[in-house]
């Protein structure tokens, strides 16, 4: 039987996930989350036959020391490794401590900077074999069942000494063809809330985003048109997470959960019928959120939606390709508020347009709004979004910079460009100072205690708002 392994790299902490990866450390609203698309590759590779293990070595405060016993016991065929920009140096060089203890291994990697970079990073990295370009389910999947490199799309791989890269691989079009993902190759227990301390896993309940919004990675990864999972599937994986790993507190992942009222009424519907017990938050557009929606949602256990705001200047969500109003944000915070859901608020400073006046009007905006949890987050042109052509062409990054990867290693947090006006170092000071001033108002402050309904969740929060005090670049990011 052959042998796959599949990891997340010993790294800083940052959430793994393709769309957005942010580094971690808020442990209130940024709880570390299994390695979904992890497990998604492992079922396929048990359906093909494959042994099959996951290694989580952030979660696990695992080293490349740690790594390196790991292959050397389980003396995988295929190892591959989940890379993403912030990390990128970091990956690499766990690919390469590999490589040391396994010279025959066939090392792939898959993550979003290959949309962009694949041929440079295998030019650069003589450890790495392929990486796997989009989305890696069907990918795997033909490079398990012993497929002829030179067909498979979707991957840039060396083929005696040459880099070859293979056509894009489409969209699949039914997500419902691919096996629930591997739970039982992960140990649960690394993956909690911090509020209530139980376990939170990750459905994913569509994929695609219409929208491609200047900044954002959704799109590239994901397409343009949104694909549904069937609603009596969803709930089967419910049931399972809940039958055979005891965890009721999900995640229902998506790019944008309601772009379809009449499926999201038809899956909360599916739920409620199936008598689970179980709690879950999603990420919305407020432009497509009403009362009715919002309270079956809510009657279906949904505790919490995520809300991409972005900005409060009506001239910036335009450039930016948000393609919706502040009239519309505001109707959809209210209507989620009165259908008794909590409120999550992102919002994003530092785009080329910003000036100081747009960057007041967003905090301003934030403060009237004033959602029940806020992140502030600093524009990053991540390579495949719309940004990072723009802040090339325009000269902001110079593409060799990269390379570096220097500059997004605080990735979401220090600005790694300036815009039009503004200096990068002034748009960090400006987001920790709109963090501060957010969540250290009384009212603000009042109402967290007043929610607070565990020791875990007073310690988390008493947490977060210490490193609120400190300087940006100091401690671990809020």
């Amino acid at each position: 039987m052959k042998k796959l392994m599949l990891i997340y790299p010993p790294s800083s902490p940052v959430l793994r996930e393709d769309r957005c990866p942010v580094p971690g450390g808020n442990v209130v609203m940024s709880p570390p989350l299994p390695p979904t698309d992890l497990m998604y590759m492992a079922a396929i590779g048990e359906e093909a036959g494959w042994e099959c293990r996951i290694r989580d070595y952030s979660a696990e405060n695992g080293g490349l020391d740690d790594l390196k016993r790991n292959v050397e016991h389980f003396e995988p065929d295929l190892l591959v490794v989940h890379t993403t920009t912030p990390t990128l140096a970091q990956d690499i060089q766990a690919c390469e401590a590999v490589r040391k203890v396994l010279p025959e291994l066939t090392i792939a990697a898959k993550g979003t900077h290959f949309l962009r970079f694949d041929r440079e990073v295998l030019e650069g990295c003589s450890a790495l074999d392929m990486v796997i370009r989009g989305e890696p389910e069907m990918t795997i999947r033909d490079l398990l069942t012993g497929a002829a490199l030179g067909s498979i799309a979707g991957i840039t791989w060396r083929n005696e000494g040459e880099i070859m890269r293979n056509p894009d691989r489409p969209f699949h079009a039914s997500l419902d063809d691919f096996p629930f993902p591997a739970r039982h190759l992960v140990n649960h227990g690394l993956y909690r809330r911090p509020d209530t301390g139980r376990p939170i896993s990750v459905v994913k309940v569509s994929r695609g985003c219409p929208y491609h919004c200047f900044f954002c990675l959704a799109t590239p990864v994901s397409g343009g048109t949104v694909r549904f999972r069937r609603p009596d599937r969803i709930v089967e994986e419910l049931r399972v997470c809940v039958r055979d790993y005891g965890i009721h507190d999900f995640i229902l992942w998506s790019d944008v959960f309601n772009s379809n009222k009449s499926w999201v009424l038809d899956l909360c519907s599916a739920i409620r019928d199936s008598e689970l017990e179980i709690r879950w938050s999603a990420n919305i557009r407020a432009d497509l959120m009403d009362l009715d929606m919002g309270q079956a949602m809510r009657g279906a256990g949904c505790e919490l939606v995520s809300i991409g705001i972005e900005s409060g200047n009506q001239d910036m969500l335009d450039r930016m390709g948000k393609k919706t109003s502040l009239d519309l944000l505001r109707r959809g915070v209210e209507a989620s508020r009165l259908a008794g859901l909590k409120t999550l608020g992102y919002y994003m400073f530092g785009l080329p347009w910003e000036t100081e006046t747009t960057l007041d009007e967003t905090l301003r905006f934030a403060m009237k709004l004033d959602t029940d949890y806020a992140s502030f987050f600093v524009a990053t042109p991540l390579p495949g979004t719309r940004f990072f052509d723009y802040a090339v062409h325009e000269g902001l990054i110079p593409v060799d910079a990269l390379e570096e990867n220097g500059r997004f290693q605080n990735a979401y947090y220090g600005a790694p460009v300036d815009s039009g006006e503004l200096d990068a170092r002034f748009i960090t000071d400006f987001r920790g100072r709109a963090m501060r001033a957010y969540v250290l108002r009384p009212s603000y402050l009042a109402r967290k205690l007043g929610r607070i309904r565990s020791w875990n969740e007073f310690v988390n929060h008493v947490r977060v708002g210490l490193c609120l005090l400190r300087k940006p670049e100091q401690g671990p990011k809020e």
